[in-house]
């Protein structure tokens, strides 16, 4: 009980509530593409996209760059 007390603590010390990336008319699906099509373009040299974060939908973690082109894209936090 104490851990998951600790766990819920933390995270609304610590943002848990994750920001959804929106576009009107769009699906998950799309922000999945544009997602991923954003990591490629902000990591060219890695071959390694990060599958959960993109199914995920929250954009938790993104870098600047990735940030960046989701807005570019039309996506807004």
């Amino acid at each position: 009980m104490r851990g998951w007390m600790l766990i819920a603590a933390l995270c609304l010390l610590g943002g848990c509530g994750a920001v959804q990336w929106r576009k009107p008319g769009f699906t998950q699906v799309d922000f999945n593409r544009d997602l991923a099509q954003c990591d490629i373009m902000a990591s060219p040299t890695e071959n390694v996209q990060q599958p959960v974060r993109a199914l995920s939908g929250l954009g938790m973690g993104l870098t600047d760059a990735e940030k960046f082109c989701l807005r570019d894209k039309g996506w807004v936090p």
